[in-house]
Order: C-alpha cells, then structure tokens, then sequence
C-alpha cells in the first residue's frame, strides 16, 4: 500500500475478482492540428482510481506532447469507473494504466 492509501494490485497475487471498467468517458473535440501531422496520438496516463470509481489521480506516464497530454488527463479525470472488487466483493482502490488514443477526424 502506497503512502496515500492506494493499492498497487499484482494480478498474480491478489485474489482480484473484478478490474475497474470504464462507465463513462468523455471524449473532447481536438483541432486536426493538436495532432501535429500524426494520424494517430497515444498518451499513456497512470490512473488512480477509488472504491466508487472516481478518478482521484492522474499522471502522465508517456506524453504524446501539448496540448495533448492536459487534454487526455482533464477528460480521464471526468471519466467514471467501475471499482475494483475483490473476491469477497469489497470494493478496493486501485491504480491502472489507461492509454488515452486521439485520431484525426474523430
């Protein structure tokens, strides 16, 4: 368990019975040009989500630069989750790697 009371779950032993899913996620329009004449942009964010499925904390593991890293980590932090459950169906916190993908055109 972290400082802040988060736990670093390893599927490999923890007794995980159900991983956060995503409920809702809000998907912010970007100007083609946000994409620097890419196609497709990936940022890679931790995500540290609570017992009800909030978004607590977000943190930028791999940038696909600005303004699309502030973009991905605002619209994630307004995102909802399910919670994690262990066996015993007690809800638990958790952090997870969420990979944020912008496309051209969408």
């Amino acid at each position: 368990m972290t400082n802040d009371g988060t736990r670093h779950l390893d599927p490999s032993r923890v007794e995980m019975f159900e991983w956060p899913r995503l409920l809702f996620e809000r998907r912010p329009a970007i100007a083609n040009d946000d994409l620097g004449g890419r196609q497709i942009a990936v940022v890679v964010l931790k995500v540290a989500i609570d017992e009800a499925g909030s978004v607590r904390e977000v943190v930028v593991v791999q940038s696909a630069g600005p303004p699309l890293d502030d973009i991905a980590a605002s619209a994630i932090r307004d995102s909802r989750f399910s919670p994690a459950r262990l066996r015993n169906g007690k809800a638990v916190p958790v952090r997870i790697q969420y990979n944020y993908v912008f496309r051209r055109g969408t």
